[in-house]
């Protein structure tokens, strides 16, 4: 259930309240990106080794700098915010992110769940980049906007 309300946050911008650490969530995200460890330390461009990684998902370096934030970000395709809100356990707000109806999410995630496709969807959101992601939400948006025209113009 964690991934799912996971997801459900990156894709609808929730805020959800979860405990998880730093490493936990370094080590989920490289799962879901198909990551190694030696591939994220590459992508992390030089600004995290593999062993203070390898401590970071061990839960043994607690106090990282901003350079290492930034390289997270960078090695997992994230915004910076994500991963200080990680770290420091405090909830960054999204300046976009709409006020959420618990009903609205209840019947979302009953979609979701009744839904393979959608769950295939999600899975493959959480394992793009944020600007891959702004573009993604953008067609989907003018696809909409685009179907809600075609059944004017039919009726």
């Amino acid at each position: 259930m964690r991934a799912m309300e996971r997801s459900l946050q990156e894709i609808g911008k929730v805020q959800l309240i979860m405990n998880e650490t730093l490493g936990e969530y370094v080590e989920r995200m490289i799962r879901q990106k198909g990551l190694s460890l030696r591939e994220l330390e590459r992508r992390c461009e030089g600004r995290v080794s593999g062993s203070h990684l390898s401590k970071i998902i061990k839960g043994v370096s607690k106090n990282i700098t901003i350079e290492t934030i930034a390289g997270l970000a960078i090695g997992l395709e994230v915004d910076p915010r994500e991963i200080f809100s990680v770290a420091s356990g405090c909830a960054v707000k999204e300046a976009e992110a709409p006020a959420v109806d618990s009903k609205v999410l209840a019947d979302t995630v009953k979609k979701i769940v009744e839904n393979p496709h959608l769950i295939e969807a999600i899975h493959e959101w959480s394992r793009m980049g944020v600007e891959d992601r702004k573009v993604m939400l953008a067609s989907l948006r003018f696809m909409n906007e685009q179907g809600k025209h075609k059944v004017k113009k039919r009726r």
